[in-house]
């Protein structure tokens, strides 16, 4: 009667970042063809202070109080820290990168999983061709903003970065295919960057480490693992800021950092079996993503969505089963097809899964509702007239966006759902 096409949401197994390209080269010779500021600072540009987005994926906002983390101790006792970045949902890696610099809800930007499908298009956006594929990505990601504004600016890996986005306006650094680069040497690339003249050096610099992402996927957040992962990142952020140290324009450099999502650990006994919901199953007659929520597009032709969320949850425990116009208005999920007909929101800790898709290494994972402190993550930052050792209270990570442009000194975009000014009001002396 009912199923399935089923694609993973990454499930267990954190997605292969977007890489912002594919060659190796000199940092001068990273430059991209395209338009924006044609490599060259307008100069109204030049003089404004330079902003290194850093995030570190899957670190957990409790990680740094729970482990002794001397780098990020001295950050926070000389800048600003959230007791939490709240992330936007699903608490999943893509949505939340594009989130964090566009300042718009998923159902607004279009990124509304790491892996969907899109019913007008009838395709799925999953593989390298549709991530650097411009037409899946809405909104106008911060390097865009800049760039437009003739400044320069720069990226190592982040969701989106190396793809047009809009036509014409694209960052003009990517660095070299950094999936299994160190750390080290992405530190490297940031401080060759900033050492660039004047009137080709980046104002607006993006750094990505997965590092806690992957642990915390294998080994769960009570593991040896976890901790030895966040002492790495630790070991990190110590060696940018010595080497930031050694700039001239160092009192000119805000330094931000933050993570996508929290974790959480699961166990075999929390998954709920889709197949004991669903009882007889036929090819092709439902699209969708299942693990701690589930987005599912159905065949009209075959399926009533209402009388399909009624059967669901006639039969499912530890979750329900809404109409997309029926989500939570708090999740800001509704507004955009490529979200599914039903979706179903799994209570924490619980999954749903396919009994022939049970995960063989069980660890960690997330995605669920952003109202839950455990898929909170960080926010940390430093810099001119940044306060000293403030601590302020949790806030949705779609502020990041009007903060980041308004340090730049750049216009806003009228229609983002982040709020100009607030996060500015806050973090400033």
């Amino acid at each position: 009667m009912i199923l399935r096409c089923l694609l993973l949401l990454g499930l267990f197994f954190p997605p292969t970042p977007l890489l912002a390209g594919s060659e190796k080269h000199s940092a001068a010779d990273q430059r991209v063809a395209g338009q924006g500021s044609g490599g060259i600072n307008r100069l109204d540009q030049q003089n404004k202070p330079y902003v290194i987005l850093v995030s570190l994926d899957g670190f957990r906002a409790d990680y740094l109080d729970r482990f002794d983390l001397p780098n990020f101790r001295h950050l926070i006792e000389n800048g600003v820290r959230a007791e939490g970045l709240i992330p936007v949902f699903p608490s999943i890696t893509r949505p939340n990168h594009y989130s964090m610099v566009t300042g718009l809800y998923p159902e607004h930007h279009g990124i509304v999983g790491n892996v969907f499908y899109d019913p007008a298009r009838e395709q799925v956006f999953y593989d390298e061709p549709s991530l650097r594929d411009r037409t899946w990505y809405g909104g106008q990601p911060i390097w865009v903003a800049a760039e437009t504004q003739g400044m320069v600016t720069a990226c190592y890996l982040w969701v989106g970065c190396a793809t047009h986005i809009l036509q014409g306006s694209r960052l003009r650094y990517v660095a070299p295919d950094g999936e299994h680069i160190t750390n080290d040497r992405r530190v490297d690339q940031i401080l060759a960057w900033l050492q660039l003249p004047p009137e080709q050096r980046p104002h607006l610099m993006t750094l990505y480490m997965d590092d806690l992402d992957e642990a915390g996927h294998r080994f769960g957040i009570e593991s040896h693992e976890i901790a030895v992962a966040a002492q790495a990142v630790d070991q990190t952020l110590g060696l940018l800021l010595d080497r930031l140290e050694t700039l001239s324009i160092r009192d000119q450099i805000y330094l931000v950092i933050v993570s996508d999502h929290g974790m959480l650990s699961v166990r075999h006994d929390q998954f709920v079996w889709m197949d004991d919901l669903i009882q007889e199953k036929t090819p092709d007659e439902w699209i969708g993503t299942l693990g701690s929520y589930a987005s599912l597009h159905l065949n009209p032709a075959v399926h009533d969505p209402a009388k399909t969320r009624d059967q669901l949850n006639a039969s499912l425990q530890h979750g329900r089963a809404y109409l997309r116009e029926e989500v939570p208005e708090s999740l800001h999920y509704r507004q955009d097809r490529r979200i599914g007909d039903v979706v179903i929101l799994m209570d924490m800790p619980y999954l749903i899964l396919w009994k022939e898709y049970e995960p063989a290494i069980l660890g960690g994972e997330h995605g669920w509702s952003p109202a839950h402190p455990e898929m909170h993550g960080i926010f940390v930052a430093t810099g001119p007239g940044i306060k000293r050792g403030a601590i302020i209270p949790a806030f949705e990570n779609i502020h990041i966006y009007p903060f980041l442009a308004e340090l730049l000194h750049l216009d806003i975009p009228p229609d983002i759902d982040g709020r100009p000014g607030w996060l500015r009001g806050v973090v400033l002396e």
